[in-house]
């Protein structure tokens, strides 16, 4: 006899469990959780869990990189179990009986799924960006420092149909906010850690305001843990009010008040805008369900302030402990309220600048825009001087505002999806909130309000792959939800005994998803090692390029590998006393900067690192063609990035080691007027004039250059100030040349020029003493 891989039907589930017992506490038995959905809900609920709190201090991204390779798992186990039950269906049947009927399947589901439907033509429109992406390969792995490629975009979606499909199963919300909720307490207990300075890892990179740094407990960045935080707090609540024990209930309505108060904390100003588009949106729902059941006599028994107890008394709480536990934040936040409506504040200012560059280049891309997780790729032809001047050589990855990123990225077709989507999500909630099941109704209200605070952090923020992971698994629930009430079968259930020919299948889904996880997780995985390993050793040392070399044949299509290759073998060549040796790395060098090249064509800082390496090499062994070749990269580079104050140095350094000092010069005063408070310009300006013989003019130059602002280039200055001696010891002013070797030699013990200086400006003094 055949044995069953499935069970024949929910009611099989039915008859073996005691008479009289619901399979779900408090609610109808309606809808049993199949056994079939048991791996399904492990696999979700552990991708809710940790997500957002797993990090790894041994890569070089610790946090959101994990996290994605995490979730890509997740997908492709995802995929996994539902190719096996499609292919239980195939094997029911047989693959012509399937295909004739897949058509008409397709039909129905769309009509049944509208939500469903909205998500898939947001891939399509995502898959579309894809193909005619301005980067394909960067479109469809995500772009490194953004990791929101069509993988991804994939992955999230599976995290969506998943959840729509364990709707059925009425304890899945309870399961869903549960870890949510657990996870979300994590975090916060991480930042708390944080916020009084009892955090057992030393962190660089911290975001600062008011001179305190700002927590932001397991989620990389304050304004990513309070955009958690905002969508996870009517979760809580949610869990609170559902809690039968009282000391349960009291738990975590503590656990929801130190959320808040680490919400409050991050100094975070979308995710508190969030927060009140989150309460505005709970108010509305509970007074919506109130309305939308009963009768009059219950409406007024049942009131929708008595929805509201809890919020409020989380919020009391907080205030509370907020004003007890962190005094050190008071001024910082009274600011941080202040600059939410200021138009002129710097991070106002920057992401106005984003979200114009964000519009202009959809408007150059209409249709498909520039690609999916392309923004950042394609900015440098959007920069602005005044954005150089508030974030400093910086090059945004996103445009801090979710639907101008999309304009910008897939373009009017990725808008029109997205909205679509939005709206349905909103048709949902809306109607889930009126259902006549008051367990259902209350979990819609807590969904809807937790998507509301997702699309209220998201008009000045982004998705990042713990808030897009829960998001869509909420909004998989509510897809879901309105079909409550009615037992939807299992399509393998339905379809019949499986023939032999599904034990066939499962080897070849196993391969597929085999590969699928090699390729998506495995690989970039192990180049991140990689990465991280090569970063332990100094900038020009084998061992960092060779890790670097390998980690690039493991991802050909991510420069950013082949870049720091080509940046550790330049600086082994600068270093090098062997000739011989320092053309090979020079010329290993130059061909890590073409392949990079070749991979981003429109980057500007690409080819200014490979004109800066033609140049050494002009120095090395000067050809005829040399400095020619160095003057058509440099000026490209420049072309493409114009206002980028590095390309702009790079490009001069390059062409003065060409001696194209007329070149380098027009491009040091341009920059020079750009950026008047930058100081190599003027550095570069004064060098040229010093190796030209004009001491005098490179004092003068210099002088003002060592004033100036290096951004964080203490080797820069160091040099200067060199640069600075020598032209002293020239004029005879050996006291100050003496001064300005000192200066140099604090800031780089190493320069020999600078203790030449210094020991020759010492002796001609006491000869003329």
């Amino acid at each position: 006899m055949r044995r069953k891989l499935w069970p024949v039907s929910s009611s099989g589930i039915l008859r073996l469990m005691p008479r009289g017992k619901s399979p779900h506490r408090g609610s109808p038995a309606l809808h049993p959780r199949p056994i079939a959905h048991r791996p399904l809900q492990w696999i979700m609920a552990a991708l809710l869990l940790l997500l957002p709190i797993v990090f790894l201090r041994t890569l070089p991204d610790a946090f959101e990189f994990p996290k994605m390779e995490l979730l890509a798992t997740g997908a492709v186990l995802i995929l996994a179990i539902g190719a096996i039950r499609e292919s239980a269906r195939i094997g029911a049947s047989s693959e012509t009986a399937w295909l004739t009927a897949l058509p008409h399947r397709l039909i129905a589901w769309v009509r049944s799924d509208l939500l469903g439907a909205g998500v898939v033509a947001y891939l399509g429109s995502a898959l579309v960006s894809t193909v005619f992406s301005i980067r394909p390969a960067l479109s469809l792995f995500g772009a490194p420092e953004s990791l929101a490629g069509l993988k991804t975009a994939m992955a999230t979606a599976s995290i969506f149909f998943a959840s729509r499909s364990l709707s059925s199963n009425q304890r899945w919300f309870h399961v869903m906010t549960s870890v949510a909720s657990v996870a979300a307490a994590i975090a916060a207990g991480y930042a708390l850690l944080q916020l009084y300075k009892l955090d057992p890892y030393t962190w660089a990179g911290y975001s600062t305001f008011g001179g305190e740094n700002r927590i932001f407990g397991t989620l990389a960045h304050p304004n990513m843990l309070g955009a958690y935080l905002v969508m996870s707090l009517p979760l809580t609540v949610r869990v609170a009010t559902r809690a039968t024990s009282r000391l349960v209930k009291v738990a975590w309505v503590v656990v929801g008040a130190a959320t808040l108060l680490v919400l409050i904390t991050t100094l975070s100003r979308g995710a508190w805008i969030g927060l009140g588009v989150a309460g505005a949106a709970y108010v509305l729902l509970v007074s919506r369900g109130a309305r939308a059941t009963s009768s009059s006599s219950e409406r007024r028994a049942r009131a929708p302030a008595a929805g509201l107890v809890w919020p409020a008394v989380l919020a009391v709480l907080t205030i509370v402990l907020l004003l007890i536990s962190a005094p050190q934040l008071r001024s910082a936040l009274v600011e941080r309220i202040g600059q939410i409506g200021n138009m002129s504040a710097p991070t106002t200012q920057s992401r106005i600048q984003l979200w114009n560059a964000g519009l202009r280049m959809g408007a150059d891309h209409p249709i498909l825009g520039a690609g999916l997780d392309c923004y950042g790729d394609a900015f440098p032809a959007y920069r602005s001087a005044e954005y150089v001047r508030i974030e400093w050589g910086g090059n945004p990855t996103k445009a801090h505002n979710e639907m101008i990123n999309i304009l910008a990225t897939q373009g009017s077709l990725g808008v029109v999806a997205a909205l679509a989507v939005v709206l349905l999500v909103a048709r949902a909630v809306w109607r889930s909130t009126a259902s006549g099941n008051p367990e259902i109704r209350g979990d819609a209200v807590a969904s809807g309000a937790a998507l509301a605070g997702f699309a209220g952090q998201a008009l000045t923020g982004f998705t990042v792959v713990a808030i897009g992971a829960l998001a869509a698994a909420l909004a998989g629930w509510l897809g879901g939800a309105q079909d409550a009430k009615t037992s939807r079968p299992d399509p393998v259930r339905s379809a019949g005994a499986p023939s032999g020919r599904s034990w066939i299948a499962g080897p070849i889904v196993f391969a597929g998803a085999a590969a699928l996880f090699v390729s998506s997780v495995v690989n970039p995985w192990r180049a991140a090692r990689m990465e991280y390993e090569a970063s332990r050793y100094p900038m020009g040392s084998p061992f960092r390029t060779e890790a670097y070399a390998r980690a690039a044949a493991l991802l050909p299509w991510y420069d950013r590998y082949e870049r720091e290759a080509g940046r550790s073998l330049f600086i082994e060549a600068v270093q090098s006393r062997d000739p011989d040796e320092a053309w090979r790395a020079l010329e290993r060098a130059r061909q890590a900067f073409e392949n990079a090249v070749r991979m981003d064509r429109r980057s500007g800082v690409l080819r200014a690192y490979l004109a800066l390496v033609l140049s050494s090499e002009v120095r090395l062994r000067p050809t005829r063609e040399g400095p020619a070749r160095v003057r058509e990269v440099a000026i490209d580079a420049v072309a493409r990035d114009p206002l980028n104050p590095y390309v702009i140095g790079l490009a001069e350094q390059s062409l003065m080691g060409a001696e194209l000092d007329a070149e380098a010069e027009s491009l040091a005063l341009r920059c020079a007027k750009l950026y008047p408070g930058f100081a190599q310009p003027f550095a570069d300006v004064g060098s040229m004039a010093l190796r030209q013989g004009r001491s005098g003019d490179a004092i003068d130059t210099l002088a003002i250059a060592v004033r100036k602002d290096w951004h964080g280039d203490p080797q820069g200055k160091a040099k200067a100030w060199e640069s600075l001696s020598t032209a002293y010891l020239r004029l005879e002013k050996y006291e100050e040349a003496q001064a300005a070797a000192e200066s140099a030699l604090r800031l780089n013990p190493a320069l020999p020029t600078a203790s030449e200086n210094r020991l020759e400006a010492i002796r001609l003094r006491a000869g003329r003493d």
